[in-house]
């Protein structure tokens, strides 16, 4: 399973009804300022243990979500079933 940034606001990682061309995509939110780097998703500890990743999208800023900072990103894996592990 991936690292938790933290007890009280752990990534959640979903894919929304979407095209078949973006049944490769998966949003993470909830992301800690200290791991939302590309480098650190692609890690295995992370989204990389999920498959190949051929793209990760980070937004530029934190989430206008009440608490601490957090951030999202988009993350597309090289196949649907990849992307689908990454979020079961």
């Amino acid at each position: 399973a991936p690292a938790r940034p933290s007890p009280s606001a752990p990534p959640v990682a979903s894919r929304a009804a979407a095209p078949p061309q973006q049944r490769t995509v998966i949003s993470v939110t909830g992301l800690s300022p200290r791991i939302a780097k590309e480098e650190i998703m692609r890690r295995q500890e992370y989204f990389g243990q999920y498959g190949k990743i051929l793209r990760v999208a980070l937004q530029n800023a934190p989430t206008s979500t009440p608490g601490p900072p957090s951030f999202a990103c988009q993350i597309t894996y090289a196949s649907r079933d990849e992307a689908e592990q990454a979020i079961l």
